[in-house]
């Protein structure tokens, strides 16, 4: 049993997943998030300035964002975070957060698996 931070690696959870697939599963979307971060066009950050996380929704094809999936941070703060990121100024262009943008990705992915999955039964 190998422990890390007091987390069985190993232990699988009632779908068969443990924390290593979990993890491979955030840092891929976190690094799917940069492709957003690097090929965003003056458009998209415009558009991020102006409606923050509604603009992401629109751009990435996010259908899960709900306001009750912000539990560190109001909805509010993220919106305030992702339109200053998003500000061309003097010492550089303007970018969307790979992070926020990846981890909203995986969400809204996990989610439409889940409903496809629920169609199903």
């Amino acid at each position: 049993m190998l422990l890390s931070f007091g987390f069985d690696l190993n232990k699988r959870d009632v779908n068969n997943a443990n924390l290593k697939y979990l993890w491979f599963l955030a840092c891929l979307y976190h690094d799917i998030g940069y492709v957003y971060e690097e090929t965003h066009s003056c458009e998209n950050l415009r558009e991020v300035r102006e409606k923050g996380l509604i603009a992401l929704r629109e751009i990435c094809g996010i259908k899960y964002c709900e306001h009750d999936e912000f539990r560190t941070y109001e909805k509010r703060v993220v919106n305030l975070y992702l339109k200053n990121r998003a500000k061309c100024t003097d010492k550089g262009i303007g970018k969307m957060d790979h992070g926020i943008v990846g981890g909203l990705m995986l969400y809204d992915r996990l989610r439409k698996n889940w409903q496809k999955t629920k169609r199903r039964k």
